[in-house]
């Protein structure tokens, strides 16, 4: 379960005009996991305090957005000291299921507020819009 969540840096840069074709990269890396001690946590759980970094770079040299938080994830204390092992040893989320919780929840905080920056700033979004397509036309056609 996640617990918290926060944005510790946000930066967001457009260096040169939009100009024909742009490529887009977008990165999500877990810099460090460590525990964190909840005073409220009950007996038998966990915390862990996941450090992350988000970039989203629009290429060539056309700006980026870069975004560095961290999560708390709650989970029992078995399966929480067993997440630190495999990072301190690794550095890697050996549970599949707790690694799409993290990387997803990421994702969509990161992605939402990457979003209204790129905007902010004159950059295409880095993710497809949903369009509305007039009734009737070819391009609404599902078949």
């Amino acid at each position: 379960m996640i617990a918290g969540f926060g944005f510790t840096n946000i930066s967001v840069e457009r260096k040169n005009p939009v100009k024909g074709k742009v490529e887009i990269k977008y990165n999500l890396n877990i810099n460090d996991i460590e525990e964190e001690k909840l005073p409220l946590l009950g007996p038998g759980k966990i915390s862990l305090r996941m450090d992350f970094k988000y970039s989203v770079d629009y290429e060539p040299k056309i700006g980026s957005v870069k975004i560095a938080g961290n999560m708390i994830y709650v989970t029992d204390s078995e399966a929480g000291k067993k997440l630190l092992s495999e990072w301190k040893k690794n550095k890697r989320l050996g549970n599949e299921e707790v690694a799409a919780v993290i990387f997803n929840t990421a994702l969509t905080r990161c992605n939402i507020r990457a979003l209204a920056l790129s905007q902010d700033v004159g950059l295409p979004p880095h993710l497809p819009l949903p369009k509305a397509i007039p009734k009737g036309s070819a391009k609404s056609y599902i078949g």
